[in-house]
């Protein structure tokens, strides 16, 4: 318990405080979603705690997060923000409080498993299809929604098709949704900042006049879930442009299916070789891009270059 709520507990005693809380859920490269077991009720849950007066709710979720498991976040990416009736929740001693829980995602950690015995017994990884019943109460929420519409595990419908005018918007949106995304990383403010760029206003001009390709990714619910097109580089070779997928939609192969669409039409028109370029900070693309058999070809100033070589 913070100092600050065992503070006004002296002078309220037991009864409901609004209380705002920062919880973290950690996912490792498997996808599997870290839980630690409670000591004061014995069910497992998020790892997370109140806000300090004046202190920065994301540092407080990386304050939690380390205090109670070992690990530091290198990034947290905001989830989503739970509230209501699903949220009170009666402390074994009697203290009622009324949850306003910010949950963040984290991916990227450092350090090793290490419970803070005072208050977790247990620190264990699960499958999202594995995940214990006996979840403490005001955690039941963020953590079904997560599992219900992000966890690696869930089942999402997707197809490539080539671009469609019809989907000109919600491409667009997919777009600047990602770019703020990725954006993050970037060491200067101005470079993240998500801006339209002219080839996507018109794919038609840009791309399919020239001979090349542009594919979305579409879900169940035709909606765009990513994106990416072509430039061809004679001779023999093709650039990808605007590889992107929705921030909440990354991990589930949806970026894997479009590189493998565009793959397949470089091998149809003999093209030996398929490169990429992108800004030296950009996390994800580090991981996915070698992930997918590309090699380092240099860098070009804060760029680097990556080339996959067709057999």
């Amino acid at each position: 318990m913070s100092e600050y709520i065992m503070t006004l507990r002296k002078y309220v005693g037991h009864m409901p405080l609004l209380q705002c809380g920062a919880s973290v859920i950690l996912i490792n490269e498997k996808g599997e979603i870290l839980l630690q077991k409670r000591r004061d009720n014995g069910c497992w849950g998020l790892h997370g705690g109140s806000v300090e007066p004046d202190e920065a709710v994301e540092d407080a979720a990386g304050r939690e997060l380390y205090e109670e498991t070992g690990l530091a976040a290198a990034r947290l990416e905001l989830f989503g923000v739970f509230s209501g009736p699903g949220l009170r929740y009666e402390y074994p001693n009697g203290d009622i409080v009324s949850n306003v829980d910010i949950v963040y995602l984290c991916r990227e950690y450092s350090g090793s498993l290490k419970p803070n015995l005072s208050e977790v017994s247990e620190l264990r990884f699960f499958r999202p299809d594995e995940i214990p019943e006996n979840i403490s109460p005001p955690q039941q929420k963020p953590l079904r929604a997560y599992i219900g519409a992000f966890a690696t595990g869930a089942k999402i419908e997707i197809a490539v098709i080539p671009y469609e005018s019809k989907y000109k918007d919600d491409m667009l949106f997919c777009f600047l949704a990602a770019k703020d995304a990725v954006g993050r990383y970037a060491p200067d403010p101005r470079w993240g900042k998500p801006a339209l760029k002219e080839d996507l206003l018109d794919i038609e001009k840009h791309y399919f006049e020239r001979g090349d390709v542009f594919y979305l990714a579409v879900d169940g619910r035709d909606r765009v879930a990513g994106m990416v097109g072509t430039q061809t580089a004679p001779p023999g070779d093709l650039w990808l442009k605007r590889l992107f997928v929705k921030p909440e939609l990354k991990g589930k192969g949806i970026g894997g299916k479009l590189l493998s669409a565009v793959e397949g039409y470089a091998r149809g028109k003999g093209i030996t070789a398929i490169h990429t370029r992108f800004a030296e900070w950009y996390r994800e693309a580090a991981v996915f891009y070698p992930a997918k058999g590309f090699s380092d070809a240099g860098a070009e100033g804060y760029l680097r270059h990556m080339v996959k070589r067709l057999s």
